[in-house]
């Protein structure tokens, strides 16, 4: 095949095109996509789950975030993009990158369905003395890609209300409620998690989340259901005509958005395509408020609550059974990386209710634990020794609940370095898990609660401490996060986040530790409300890598109580070998 940079510059020159945008992301922002919607993946030749490349007649360019610095420059090395590394002082932005190189009046073309609103307005912001003009339906690499996958269209789950907690009936009037106090027509609803949470549906058309293509309009008299009919089973269409949810072909939205006579639209810009926004009649009156849902599904109910605790102590049964097979295995010298991922998959399709896994399982040896988001493959992978540390980053998809959880394994000697590094994670996860912080408290605020324990030795990590979680949905979910920039969301009691500080060194070792913890009320004084974590996930840390000269007694207290949990949760689903581990690897420290 002809280098597929090559044809993309043919086409700019037919069409006038001076720089063309490929983004990551398909029609609904997500973060995961489908094969169909991975040009970027297919131009580039890297593989990470975030990444934006632009092809001028001269330049071909590939900006990621620091998850992913050693993974793209090994992936594009010898080919005819060059890595920006998004977030290290000096690296231009894309907006300064445009700006500095096209002339003033170029044309910017890009597939305005793939690219959100709110980066776009960016673009034209900071690029608005250069007066570009910009092509948002400039579908250039349709026909180049000879062999691309077709639009997923797997069967719909209707999902139970024993697991769902609340009816989708409910969940539209808590909607509309919202609506009419915001005085608001129409709510233009494309990102698919909140569409699957609250239609109560689950798929299976993205990998690792059980989301369903579609678009959804909420007016207060018509609820609209824009999807592949087909994918539904008959007496879910049954049921949704009964409940006036009104269902219509998955392309017709956008002419549905030409022709609304609603003139008060609610919108999150960060979900809502380019294309979508611009489908949008003049005169209609955008209100930027749309991640109510988001912002509903994040405050996880009692009953949704309840069924993770259930999901989260079935996976640490598989965790419990993956690990004593690992330690098994390892003195045999036959197991690779890609090994331990379909094992640890497999242990976990052993349990009730199991859907699939959240992501691609991250198992990493040595050096390759320093690349975030490594991915062993068939061509790259390294053969599992007995000495130096194994990172499993891995989590579970189950009708109650979504999981994810890392544990940092030492199969045999490690160094003084990688010991003192397990140990400052270590401490960083504890010094986070034992936050007591005011109602009002965002994620930045407490982040350094565990990066302090880095920066006191001159370490740090290019990535959040956590993330929010789904219930059943994807494995990252907002609007909170914990990490230090901006994040303008309160925690609140009910939402799940990760816990998962680590040390990074590429070419020597990579360190991860990682929990899903609730948020909870501690107590309320004079002074306010104030939460706490509660750790939610049930699994061994291994211990024989630690100074414990470097633990205060009130962490090693913290260990211990933890430990005790695990035991005490798991034991009865355990027996015998796997019991016996589970005893030796909670022991007091």
């Amino acid at each position: 095949m002809t280098n597929p940079v090559k044809r993309l510059r043919d086409r700019l020159n037919q069409t006038g095109v001076d720089a063309y945008i490929v983004p990551s992301f398909d029609s609904h922002q997500s973060e995961y996509v489908a094969p169909h919607f991975k040009k970027r993946e297919w131009l580039t030749g890297f593989t990470g789950s975030a990444g934006t490349a632009i092809v001028t007649q001269d330049h071909a360019v590939l900006w990621t975030d620091g998850r992913y610095h050693t993974q793209a420059q090994r992936q594009l090395a010898g080919g005819p993009f060059s890595l920006i590394r998004e977030g290290l002082p000096g690296e231009p932005t894309m907006e300064e990158w445009l700006r500095d190189l096209l002339p003033d009046h170029a044309v910017i073309g890009f597939d305005g369905s793939c690219l959100n609103q709110v980066t776009f307005a960016v673009i034209q912001e900071r690029t608005k003395d250069k007066e570009f003009s910009f092509s948002i339906d400039t579908c250039l690499l349709d026909g180049l890609w000879d062999d691309r996958p077709p639009l997923p269209k797997e069967p719909v789950i209707d999902f139970p209300l024993a697991f769902a907690g609340a009816s989708r009936l409910d969940k539209l009037d808590r909607v509309r409620s919202k609506m009419t106090e915001w005085n608001v027509d129409l709510y233009l609803i494309p990102n698919l998690d909140d569409i699957a949470w609250l239609m109560n549906i689950r798929g299976a058309d993205i990998p690792f989340c059980p989301f369903v293509l579609s678009y959804l309009t909420i007016a207060h008299d018509q609820t609209t259901l824009f999807i592949h009919q087909e994918k539904l089973p008959k007496q879910l269409i049954a049921d949704f005509k009964e409940q006036g949810i009104r269902l219509v072909p998955y392309e017709s939205i956008y002419e549905a958005l030409r022709k609304t006579d609603k003139r008060r639209i609610l919108f999150d810009p960060q979900q809502v395509s380019a294309k979508l926004f611009s489908s949008v009649p003049e005169g209609c009156q955008m209100i930027p408020k749309g991640d109510l849902v988001t912002k509903m599904k994040a405050v996880k109910s009692e009953a949704e609550l309840r069924n993770i605790h259930n999901a989260q102590v079935k996976d640490g049964v598989a965790m419990m059974h993956f690990l004593v097979w690992l330690t098994d295995q390892v003195p045999k010298g036959s197991i690779t990386e890609l090994d331990i991922g379909e094992q640890v998959a497999h242990f976990r399709s052993n349990q009730p209710n199991w859907l699939g896994p959240s992501f691609d399982p991250i198992a990493a040896y040595k050096e390759n634990a320093a690349m975030m988001h490594y991915k062993a493959t068939q061509e790259n992978h390294a053969v599992i020794g007995s000495e130096g540390f194994l990172l499993i980053d891995s989590g579970g998809q189950y009708m109650d609940g979504t999981t994810d959880i890392t544990r940092t394994v030492a199969l045999g000697p490690v160094t003084k370095e990688e010991q003192v590094d397990y140990t400052l994670t270590l401490k960083a996860h504890i010094g986070l898990s034992q936050a007591i912080f005011l109602e009002g408290t965002c994620g930045p605020h407490i982040d350094v609660l565990a990066r302090r324990h880095m920066w006191n030795r001159g370490l740090d990590y290019k990535c959040g401490t956590g993330h929010g979680i789904g219930y059943a949905l994807g494995v990252h979910e907002g609007p909170h996060r914990i990490r230090n920039n901006d994040n303008a969301v309160p925690l609140e009691p009910g939402m799940l986040v990760t816990n998962e500080p680590g040390v990074y060194k590429p070419g020597r070792h990579g360190v991860r530790i990682e929990n899903t913890v609730c948020v909870r009320l501690h107590q309320q004084t004079e002074f306010g409300r104030f939460y706490r974590f509660e750790t939610i996930s049930f699994c061994p840390i291994d211990t024989t890598p630690i100074v414990l000269d470097l633990l205060t007694d009130d962490e090693k207290d913290w260990l211990n109580a933890y430990h005790r949990t695990v035991y005490e949760t798991l034991a009865p689903q355990l027996e015998g070998r796997v019991l016996e581990r589970l005893q030796e690897w909670t022991k007091p420290v």
